[in-house]
């Protein structure tokens, strides 16, 4: 058998903007991430507790301080 490798496009604990959580790269993907959470508690696959605890997550992950403007405080 061949040897696995890895075969992921980027990291998935880390934010892609590396040292600049406003890197438009950054941005887009918060956001994004963002819109899929909405569109789960729409569905009613999460509710607004669990999308408040999803967006504090993705704001840690991104790299962003609790009171920036960009981040959810839904």
């Amino acid at each position: 058998m061949g040897k696995t490798r890895n075969t992921v496009a980027g990291s998935a604990t880390t934010a892609p903007g590396g040292e600049n959580p406003y890197s438009p790269d950054n941005l887009i993907l918060y956001h994004t991430s963002l819109g899929l959470l909405e569109t789960l508690v729409k569905r009613g696959v999460l509710t607004k507790s669990d999308y408040k605890k999803a967006c504090d997550l993705l704001t840690a992950k991104y790299g962003f301080p609790a009171n920036s403007i960009f981040a959810e405080t839904m």
